[in-house]
């Protein structure tokens, strides 16, 4: 069975998506720290979470690039045609946020 492109699917994200995604991070060298702070997972253990207020901001952008490479790659692979990406996660120009 195949499935239809991201871009044309009606319904949420595809189950699985956030294992595929911290298991694809994982494999590549990213601390299991970032994975879940991206995963927005808290920390179980109370005295860890105690000490550990670290945001790993510079680490979780690397990770997020590095999806989006991924993504674009297989999609190219592919013969999908993505929006252009003028704009990176490491890009320096940040536009206001539409709270």
């Amino acid at each position: 069975m195949r499935c239809a492109p991201l871009h044309r699917r009606r319904t949420g994200i595809p189950h699985g998506l956030r294992a595929t995604g911290a298991t694809l991070l994982r494999e590549h060298g990213f601390s299991r720290d970032v994975v879940e702070l991206l995963l927005a997972h808290k920390e179980r253990n109370p005295t860890t979470a105690a000490y550990h207020h670290h945001e790993l901001a510079d680490e979780r952008r690397r990770a997020l690039q590095y999806l989006a490479d991924q993504i674009h790659h297989l999609a190219e692979v592919n013969g999908q045609q993505l929006p252009s990406s003028e704009i990176s996660v490491t890009s320096t120009q940040r536009e206001p946020a539409n709270c």
